[in-house]
């Protein structure tokens, strides 16, 4: 099977999920994103038990964009470093971006890598669409080793410190 007949099946799949819980005619950009806010509200109620913070607890969906993005990390200390290359988290206190890598962990655990991406590939690639826009340029540019002028986005500067 090819990776778009694949796709095309992990789709259909999807399509049959959002038929059951809110039927109607949906487009594939409007099944992922359907599929994305179950999981955004799942990471909710987890986070919720956790006794994460709501504010932190909104950054989850940029925080797993970002780690999908690089094909998930490999242990706690680039998972951390990786949620501190994002503005969201970058003033967060150390325990704070454990519990947050913890809770992803536990969420998105691999064989091979201490956090996965999230799978399959096609609601990945969905979510790093979305949060592109929340932020997560910031840590593109960082990962590619480019520099953005501070004057381009700042859209969420002193974003982490308007939470507190």
């Amino acid at each position: 099977m090819t990776k778009e007949h694949f796709s095309r099946a992990l789709l259909l799949h999807m399509s049959a999920l959002v038929a059951i819980e809110e039927p109607g005619k949906w487009g594939q950009e409007e099944i992922l994103n359907y599929v994305l806010n179950r999981e955004k509200r799942f990471l909710a109620k987890v986070a919720g038990e956790w006794m994460l913070p709501v504010e932190i607890s909104r950054g989850l969906g940029r925080a797993m964009a970002l780690i999908t993005s690089v094909g998930g990390v490999a242990n706690e200390d680039k998972a951390i470093a990786a949620l501190r290359s994002l503005r969201f988290f970058a003033d967060e206190k150390e325990s704070m971006l454990s519990m947050v890598v913890h809770l992803l962990r536990e969420t998105y655990p691999g064989e091979l890598r201490w956090i996965d991406p999230m799978m399959p590939d096609l609601l990945g690639e969905q979510l790093i669409k979305n949060e592109l826009g929340q932020g997560l340029a910031d840590s593109f540019d960082q990962i590619l080793g480019r520099k953005r002028p501070a004057a381009t986005d700042d859209s969420h500067a002193g974003e982490s410190r308007a939470r507190r």
